[in-house]
């Protein structure tokens, strides 16, 4: 508070639960990343009131495009997702949509799409390189991927190219927002919840959500055994 109202920083985050740096978020919309042409939509779904439904448009760990809708019924979110598949060529295996909520609706109408459960197991890990080092323990999914996110971030593996200021402006503040919580008796990690951050910033984290849930697909690439193929 100090930093920001008597020195005018606004940037300063001292918080030491933040998951990604400040400036390593800033660095998304100008990050090179190697090439990847792997096309992948993620969706976070709202239907009526004050969230938005979210799509994002992937090649590889770059977010070529972002879509914000409004006022929509699950109807009208899958008939944009079928179009979406169509006219990017991205076929429904690698459609992504948050499953919790409403967005059940719309994973049923869309069979063949993958749906994410924010509270579920986290995905298995072997140590492929045999390095002795033991896999971090995940309360749960969303865990797991929010760890993994800040990662590639704060390595500067992502890169996002929207148009849209505004969505990107909000992208930062909720990104800012993603935490980790203390360590419970089972030494799980774990961050703070959606709930939490809704309180923080006056509204749901729906461009965030996009990103993390794009990690999923890290942890589960095409050809997927029930083994994570990235090696630590």
């Amino acid at each position: 508070t100090k930093e920001r109202l008597m020195y005018g920083n606004w940037e300063y985050d001292d918080d030491p639960t933040a998951l990604i740096a400040y400036d390593a978020i800033v660095d998304l919309f100008t990050n090179t990343i190697v090439g990847d042409e792997t096309r992948y939509l993620v969706v976070d779904v709202a239907r009526y009131g004050g969230d938005k439904t979210v799509m994002t448009y992937w090649k590889g760990l770059k977010s070529y495009r972002v879509e914000t809708l409004v006022k929509q019924n699950t109807a009208q979110t899958s008939e944009a997702i079928r179009r979406a598949s169509r006219e990017e060529q991205i076929p429904f295996s690698q459609i992504l949509i948050d499953e919790d909520g409403v967005g059940g609706g719309v994973v049923d109408q869309l069979p063949g799409v993958k749906g994410f459960i924010a509270n579920s197991t986290p995905f298995e890990v072997r140590d492929t390189r045999n390095t002795g080092k033991r896999p971090d323990n995940y309360q749960n999914l969303k865990a797991q991927c929010a760890y993994t996110l800040s990662d590639r971030v704060n390595n500067h593996e992502m890169s996002i190219e929207w148009d849209d200021e505004r969505a990107k402006e909000m992208l930062i503040e909720e990104l800012e927002q993603i935490k980790s919580k203390d360590l419970d008796n089972d030494s799980k990690r774990k961050v703070i919840g959606k709930e939490e951050i809704k309180e923080k910033i006056g509204r749901s984290p729906d461009y965030s959500d996009c990103l993390l849930m794009r990690m999923y697909f890290e942890f589960k690439p095409q050809g997927y055994n029930g083994i994570l193929k990235t090696s630590y």
